[in-house]
This record gives C-alpha cells, structure tokens and sequence, in this order.
C-alpha cells in the first residue's frame, strides 16, 4: 500500500489513515479551510475507529453512527466526505462505504475500471438516511487507488480541471508498476498539468492485490508542500 498527501497549506484538510480490523482505511477531505477542518476531520477519523471496534466489519453501520452524531456536534455546512474500506484477503473481497467522497478505482487487469461510488451523504450533511454498502472482488494485480479531490480539481493556466480522465489516463499507463511509482506517477502528472501550482491539498492511497489475495508490501508514506 502507498498513500501520499500533499497539502497546500500547513493544516491539511484531507487525509489516509488505516484501522486494525482485517484490513480496513479511510480517505477523507473536510470542507471548508484551516484549523477547524482540519481537527473536524481528526475527530471524525477518531470517531470511527471506535466505530469499527463497536461495529466489527460493518463500514456503513460505523458511518451511520458518526454520521448521526456528527451531525448533531457540527455547525451548519460543516461536513465530511469518507471512503472507509474493509478489505478481506481471505476472500479478496472489500466492503466499502463512500459518504460522497470521489470514487476511487479498480483498475483491473484486463485494463478495465470500476469506480466505487455505492454509499451515501457526506458525515455530518444530513440527520440521517441509508448508508449502502458495496462489494468489490481483488483479483491478482488488480490496482486501488482513492484519491481526493485536490487531486481531479488541479487546474492549468486554462483554468481546465485534470479530472477523473486525466487520473485515469496515468494509472492506465502506469498500473503495471508498484504502488510506489503509480503514487509519483499521479503526483507528477498533476504537477504537470497544473504548471506545478496547487490551489487545494491532494492525497492519494494506492494498493496493489497479489496472487494470494493479501496487499503488496512497497509502501511509503510522503508530505509534498508547494
């Protein structure tokens, strides 16, 4: 696994961060700006680990908790996006709930992609509602990749986004490599696209299933500042 985050500013607003329960991880990007997102989004990283513990491999029961008392907790317009994964290597199954966050991919081998989108509302938006949760199959050499938006956002001089084509283009080109290298590749081509300026914090988290199912260990972790 390889996660990158690379803020704008000193108090990042996004982040990766992983929960010992198989194996699960949450991506997730606050809104607004500064301090406050910046500790909302710690809080509700806290808030579901001790969710996962109390709800075992249950992504969208933890969410649906966070989310009701969050809610509750959090002054108007102050919400959270979260892909909070469980992945089972056993079965090469991952469980997944995305609280509208930007779907990550599945880049498969046969040079497909799956984007996983099945979830809800952002934490904190709305009092309650359903939380779904989706499935997805890890084949061997299939490539994960979450991402927020600080990453599809970049923009060049143009004032043209990158998007979710121009992602999907470097992983395409790259996803026969480690999770290390397709981590540069993203950075470096949204770097790229950009003109090397960056208006919002990006992070990525990258992850690569082997042929017996557990996740290839070429990880680093990396702070970029512009």
């Amino acid at each position: 696994m390889d996660w990158t985050t690379q803020p704008k500013a000193a108090s990042s607003t996004e982040s990766a961060a992983t929960v010992s329960i198989a194996f699960c991880f949450i991506v997730a990007d606050a809104s607004g700006k500064g301090t406050a997102a910046a500790l909302m989004i710690s809080s509700v990283q806290t808030a579901l680990r001790l969710a996962l513990s109390f709800w075992g491999q249950s992504p969208a029961a933890a969410v649906a908790t966070v989310n009701s008392y969050f809610h509750k907790a959090s002054l108007p317009d102050c919400y959270v996006t979260v892909f909070c994964g469980i992945y089972d290597h056993s079965q090469r199954t991952l469980r997944y709930v995305n609280a509208g966050h930007p779907p990550p991919m599945l880049f498969r081998q046969d040079h497909s992609f799956e984007w996983l989108e099945k979830g809800g509302a952002p934490v904190g938006m709305f009092d309650s509602g359903p939380y779904v949760e989706g499935t997805a199959t890890l084949n061997a050499g299939d490539v994960f990749v979450a991402y927020t938006d600080g990453i599809t956002e970049a923009s060049n001089g143009a004032g043209e986004e990158w998007g979710s084509q121009g992602l999907e283009s470097i992983v395409r080109r790259n996803g026969s490599r480690s999770a290390a290298a397709i981590i540069s590749s993203i950075f470096d081509g949204m770097s790229e696209f950009a003109d090397g300026t960056q208006a919002d914090d990006a992070t990525a988290l990258v992850f690569r299933a082997d042929d017996l199912g557990w996740i290839r260990n070429d990880s680093q972790s990396t702070c970029r500042v512009n």
